[in-house]
């Protein structure tokens, strides 16, 4: 009952082909070590995904888009993982390792001074539920592995420690804040100086932004850059339609005070350089091959005006406060910096230079993102 067919393609595919949870019309029996060519739900074809992943280990690249189509483009002495065991180079200081944790990472035993960089992407506050979704395999794994192993000891992968608003549990949007900062803040600490902290968010509305704004300022994290990157299939299940965002924000911070912005936009900057900002962001992204529609725009320019408020409050943080009275101040900055830039005014001149949506809906934030 849980494979579903594809009627037009004449095909059988996996639980987990879209980026949704489809409930099938039509079901069918799907064959385990699956047929060559046709369907991705066989054994075959999740062998063939891991073999292609393995050879970017080793191989990786980059893609670019010339004259609209696709070029890759390797990166020579670059890999991915650790290499089988040889004698050093002289230019090689220490060897690579990798090591793999499962835990909270509010309890992450990092060491000052030690990270080069940290890369993450946020639970989306209570929109997506991680642990009751993964729960669907991971019953079929324990099942398999057993409960010797410590990972699969447990009947369930939920936790209290989940950095996610979860109504059931008594989880709200104060203690998804009280966790995104606790994480920050260790992680941040163990960043060597200068070096970045970045986060992908992903929301139409600025104002879901200020849990993020208080994780970085109680983290002591200056924002300084915010890049829109594609996040999204137009044709995912959930999305399609619907004018939500396929871009996310992308957050660039490092630990210490912002510098002085010397004219660039702050708090209460000029509005034109914040829609300024936004034409180059969105005209780059439109250039790359994405059709910019409104929920696109509004996502990035919630990222810029949550990167300019989180500079603005910096000064006068007030890190030892309840997070209350923090989400508070956090919720005003951002509304006082929007108003300042005029976002609703940027967000549609900046509209009316790009194709306009092929449908209008009142809904203005994605489905995947998180509500304050």
């Amino acid at each position: 009952m849980l494979c579903r067919y594809d009627t037009y393609a004449l095909k059988c595919q996996d639980i987990f082909s879209v980026h949704g949870f489809p409930v099938g019309l039509v079901q069918c029996e799907n064959n385990p070590l699956g047929i060559p060519h046709v369907g991705s739900g066989g054994f075959r074809h999740f062998v063939e995904k891991y073999r292609r992943a393995k050879d970017y280990c080793t191989s990786p690249f980059e893609v670019r888009v010339s004259n609209g189509r696709k070029e890759f483009v390797p990166m020579p002495g670059e890999t991915i993982g650790v290499a089988a065991p040889r004698a050093p180079r002289k230019d090689e200081v220490g060897e690579k390792a990798v090591v793999l944790r499962c835990g909270p990472a509010q309890d992450a035993l990092i060491a000052p001074n030690s990270l080069d960089g940290v890369f993450t992407d946020p639970p989306y506050f209570a929109n997506v539920q991680y642990a009751e979704l993964i729960d669907f395999c991971y019953v079929w794994l324990r099942s398999a592995v057993g409960t010797d192993t410590a990972a699969f000891s447990g009947s369930t992968t939920r936790s209290t420690h989940e950095a996610t608003g979860n109504a059931n549990q008594g989880r709200g949007i104060e203690q998804f804040t009280a966790a995104l900062s606790a994480i920050f803040s260790r992680f941040a600490r163990g960043l060597k100086p200068n070096r970045p902290f970045v986060f992908t968010f992903h929301h139409n509305d600025p104002a879901a932004y200020a849990p993020l704004v208080v994780a970085m300022l109680d983290a002591g994290l200056c924002c300084s850059g915010v890049l829109p990157a594609a996040a999204e299939m137009s044709a995912s299940l959930h999305i399609s339609g619907t004018n939500s965002s396929v871009l996310d924000s992308v957050f660039v911070c490092r630990c210490g005070a912002p510098p002085d912005d010397n004219g660039e936009l702050g708090l209460f900057g000029p509005s034109l350089a914040f829609s300024e900002q936004l034409r180059k962001d969105i005209a780059a992204v439109a250039a790359g091959g994405v059709k910019v529609r409104i929920g696109d725009v509004r996502c990035i320019a919630s990222g810029l005006v949550a990167r300019s408020a989180t500079r603005a409050l910096a000064g006068r943080w007030p890190s030892d406060s309840p997070v209350e009275v923090k989400l508070r101040i956090a919720e005003k900055g951002i509304i006082v910096t929007a108003s300042a830039v005029l976002f609703d005014d940027a967000v549609s001149k900046v509209l009316a230079g790009v194709s306009a949506p092929r449908r209008q809906t009142s809904r203005t934030e994605s489905d995947h993102a998180p509500t304050v």
